[in-house]
């Protein structure tokens, strides 16, 4: 059966991070999870029911998410905040993050934290259910886009692991991020929720911008209706000190990659059966 983008992606990334932990550490347990893993999506791409061929890689990247920081302890425990660090200066002259602390104040960031915690999983989710709801290759497509950027992430993670300003260059700022009550608590959920090496590229940019992306070629009452907030959203992540601007520029690079792969012509489907999706009305 033929290979989606987003499954060869996929096993493209498993395959070369069970490679390196083999030569990190031999065939220890952790690198016979990602085997497992590769195995399992080989499995559903081959004998998967249509719609869970599609929907495996939903439950994939949230599990995954979690467990790529102990595969990247494992093969490259160093972080490369410094990196994007020079890369910012280099690119701009000045240290945006450092520069946005001057700008701060409760309210501003109460507001961007609102955007950047409801506009990227709520939109993702909202989307996603909506597409699986619609016709069959729209709802292939954008998986095939979106799974790809998720893919490309994660390996941007494994190759260039950084934490973020936030933590990286928390010495250098003068104090906390100016916070009102929402904000104090967003960061809080953010701490919690990350894996510590999600910086670089930006998945808030790279999958919100995709989606919006995809939203204005075929749901353009949505992507006009999220414009504005996905927008704020951006600059939430360097305001917030999630991110170097190099993340979010990154994130842009590929999410024209994944959109790129979802429109273009001769994308691969899956094949229709009776009951794979629901008819569309």
């Amino acid at each position: 059966m033929r290979a989606l983008p987003h499954e060869l992606a996929f096993g493209a990334l498993l395959a070369l991070t069970f490679g390196r932990l083999v030569a990190a550490q031999g065939l220890s347990g952790l690198a016979l999870l990602f085997l497992a893993l590769l195995a399992a999506a080989a499995a559903v791409t081959r004998l998967g029911e249509n719609r869970a061929r599609l929907v495996f890689y939903a439950v994939m990247v949230q599990a995954l998410f979690y467990v790529i920081r102990s595969a990247v302890d494992a093969i490259h425990p160093p972080r490369e905040d410094a990196l994007f660090e020079s890369a910012d200066l280099l690119l701009l002259g000045f240290n945006p993050n450092l520069a946005l602390e001057r700008a701060s104040f409760p309210l501003l960031s109460d507001i961007l934290s609102f955007f950047y915690l409801f506009s990227f999983l709520p939109y993702l989710a909202f989307a996603f259910v909506s597409y699986f709801r619609g016709e069959r290759e729209t709802f292939t497509r954008f998986c095939s886009g979106l799974f790809t950027v998720y893919a490309l992430g994660f390996l941007g993670y494994t190759l260039w692991p950084a934490v973020g300003p936030y933590a990286a260059m928390a010495d250098r700022f003068q104090a906390p991020l100016a916070g009102g009550p929402f904000a104090l608590a967003h960061h809080a959920f953010v701490v919690r929720g990350t894996n510590g090496i999600d910086a670089f590229p930006s998945l808030h940019c790279a999958l919100t911008s995709f989606v919006l992306a995809f939203d204005a070629a075929r749901a353009p009452r949505r992507f006009r209706l999220m414009l504005a907030p996905v927008i704020l959203l951006w600059i939430a992540t360097v305001y917030l000190r999630y991110h170097y601007v190099v993340d979010v520029a990154a994130g842009f690079g590929i999410a024209a990659a994944g959109l790129w792969i979802a429109l273009r012509p001769g994308t691969p489907r899956v094949p229709a059966t009776a009951t794979a999706f629901p008819a569309k009305p």
